[in-house]
C-alpha cells in the first residue's frame, strides 16, 4: 500500500472512530454522573498504568524488525506472559478492593478491565504485522467497527442503570469486536509460536520503549489519581470530561498519521538508509494542520464544553484551554519518539521521559492545591521541559540545520494566528461567553480556514504542494485508494 492510500485509510478509519467516541462521550456526560464517570477514570488509570508496565513496547518491535520469525515468536511469547500477569493483578484487584473498602462499582470495572489484555494476546500479531505491512484499510475499518460496538454496547449498559460499568463494557465488546475484523480479515497473520530466543535484546528494547512511552501514560494517570485523592472524585471527573477531548484529538487523529509516519520512516530507513525528508515534510504536515485545531480548541473551550457535555460540566472548559496550549507546545517536538526508535537511540530519551516525568508529577501534584486550573497547568509545564529537550535532539538523529526548523515554525505559526484571529475576536466581544451563538462562531471558523489557506498558499508550505499533487491527481482521473 502506498503512503497515500495508508493516509486515506487509516484517517478514514480512525476520523469515523473519533466521531463516534465524541458521540459517545456525549451520551455519557448525558446520562452519567461527574461521580460516576469519575468512578471509571480511576479504574481506567489503575489499568494503564499496568497495561504500561505489561506490555514493554513490543508492537513497535515487530513493526521495526526485519520480518525474523524467531524474533516475532518470542515478542509474541513475552506479551502473553506480560498479558496474563496484568490480567491477574486486574482481576484480583477487583475482588479483594471492595472487601478493603474500594467502591463496589469500582472493582467491577477493575475486574471487567481485566478481560481486556486476555483479548490483547490474540490482537498483538495481527495488529503489528498489518501496521508494519502499511495495511491501514483493515486497521481502519477494525478501528472504526470496535468504536461503533462501543458506542451500542456502552449506551445500552448506561440507559440500563449501570455507571460507571457500562463504559468498561462498552470498551471491552469494541476490542472483541476489533479482534473479531482481524480474524476475518488477515487470519494468517495469527500465530501462537512460543519462544524466547533472543530475549534479552527483546527485553531491553521493550523496557527502554516502556520507560518513553509508557512512563508517560503512568504519569498522566498517576497525575489523574493525584486529583481524585486531592480534589475529589467529581473534580476528576470534570478533569476527565477536558482531557477526554485532548486525548481523543491527539491519540486518535494525530496517532492516525503518526502510526502511517512511523511505518513508512522503517521503510525508508531499511530501503533508502536516509528519513530526512520524509521526517521533515510529515512533520510540517502535522503542525500545518494540528496547531490551528489545538489553538481552535482552546479560544472555543466554553462553548465547546457546554455544546457538547452540558453546562454542568463548564467548570472542564479552562482546563480544556491549558491542556490545549500544553499540546501546542508539545507539537514542537512531534515525531520525537519515531525518530529515537529508528535512530536506535532509545537510551538517550530513556533520560528525557524521566526527567519530563519527575518535573510533570511535582508541577502537577504543587497545581492540585490550587484546583483544577493549577493541576492543569502541570501539563503545560511538562511540554514546556519536554521542548527544551526534545529540539536540539532533532539534529543529532537527522542532518537538519536550525534553519530548516525555523522555516517550518514559522510557516505553520503564521499559518495558526491568522487562523485563529476571527474566532479569538468573537468570543472577546461576547466577553467570553459560553452561550456565544454559534452561527457567529461558525463563521469565525470559515474565515479562519480560508486566512490559514491563504497563508499556506502565500508561503508554499508543504501541506500546500501536497494538496497541489493530489489535485492533479485528480484531474488525470488516478484516485484510488484501495
Amino acid at each position: 500500500m502506498t503512503l497515500k492510500k495508508a493516509v486515506f485509510w487509516s484517517y478514514f478509519g480512525q476520523f469515523g472512530s473519533v466521531l463516534i467516541l465524541f458521540a459517545l462521550s456525549i451520551i455519557i456526560a448525558r446520562i452519567l454522573t461527574p461521580y460516576e464517570v469519575g468512578i471509571y477514570a480511576v479504574g481506567a488509570a489503575i489499568a494503564a498504568i499496568m497495561t504500561a508496565i505489561s506490555t514493554v513496547g513490543l508492537i513497535s518491535y515487530v513493526v521495526r524488525d526485519n520480518d525474523n520469525q524467531p524474533n516475532i515468536a518470542t515478542a509474541f511469547t513475552l506479551n502473553l506472559l506480560g498479558s496474563l500477569l496484568l490480567a491477574a493483578i486486574l482481576f484480583l484487584a477487583g475482588i479483594i478492593g471492595p472487601q478493603l473498602g474500594m467502591d463496589t462499582s469500582l472493582g467491577w470495572v477493575l475486574g471487567i478491565l481485566a478481560l481486556r489484555p486476555i483479548l490483547a494476546i490474540l490482537e498483538f500479531l495481527p495488529a503489528a504485522r498489518l501496521q508494519r505491512n502499511m495495511q491501514f484499510k483493515i486497521l481502519g475499518l477494525a478501528t472504526l467497527g470496535s468504536s461503533i460496538v462501543n458506542l451500542i454496547i456502552t449506551t445500552i449498559f448506561s440507559l440500563k442503570g449501570y455507571g460507571p460499568v457500562s463504559i468498561a463494557v462498552g470498551i471491552t465488546a469494541g476490542t472483541v469486536a476489533q479482534l473479531a475484523i482481524y480474524s476475518l480479515s488477515v487470519p494468517s497473520f495469527f500465530s501462537f509460536r512460543l519462544s524466547l530466543t533472543g530475549w534479552k535484546a527483546i527485553t531491553r528494547f521493550g523496557l527502554e520503549i516502556i520507560t518513553i512511552s509508557g512512563i508517560s501514560t503512568i504519569t498522566k494517570r498517576v497525575c489523574e489519581l493525584i486529583i481524585g485523592a486531592f480534589i475529589g472524585t467529581n473534580a476528576l471527573g470534570i478533569f476527565t470530561r477536558a482531557t477526554n477531548i485532548a486525548d481523543t484529538l491527539f491519540n486518535g487523529i494525530y496517532g492516525a498519521g503518526t502510526k502511517v509516519v512511523f511505518a513508512n520512516l522503517c521503510h525508508e530507513k531499511r530501503e533508502r538508509h536516509s528519513v530526512t525528508v520524509p521526517f521533515l515534510t510529515s512533520f510540517e504536515l502535522l503542525l500545518s494542520i494540528f496547531w490551528p485545531v489545538v489553538a481552535g480548541i482552546a479560544v472555543l473551550s466554553n462553548p465547546i464544553i457546554l455544546l457538547l457535555y452540558g453546562e454542568i460540566w463548564l467548570p472542564a472548559a479552562p482546563v480544556l484551554s491549558i491542556l490545549m496550549i500544553g499540546q501546542m507546545i508539545a507539537l514542537t517536538f512531534a515525531l520525537n519518539w519515531e525518530l529515537f526508535v529508528i535512530s536506535e537511540k532509545t537510551a538517550k530519551q530513556v533520560q528525557f521521559e524521566i526527567i519530563r516525568s519527575i518535573v510533570s508529577l511535582a508541577a502537577f501534584a504543587a497545581g492540585s492545591y490550587f484546583g483544577l486550573v493549577g493541576a492543569a497547568s502541570g501539563r503545560f509545564l511538562d511540554a514546556l521541559v519536554g521542548m527544551l529537550l526534545y529540539i536540539p535532539a532533532y539534529q543529532l538523529l537527522v542532518p537538519v540545520s536550525k534553519h530548516i526548523l525555523f522555516r517550518i515554525y514559522f510557516r505553520c505559526a503564521m499559518a495558526t494566528v491568522v487562523a485563529i484571529i476571527p474566532a479569538f475576536g468573537v468570543m472577546f466581544l461576547f466577553g467570553w461567553n459560553a452561550n456565544t451563538p454559534w452561527i457567529y462562531i461558525g463563521i469565525s471558523i470559515f474565515f479562519g480556514i480560508i486566512f490559514w489557506a491563504l497563508v499556506h498558499y502565500m508561503l508554499r508550505s508543504a501541506l500546500c504542494q501536497l494538496i497541489s499533487e493530489s489535485i492533479k491527481l485528480l484531474l488525470k482521473g488516478k484516485p484510488n485508494y484501495e
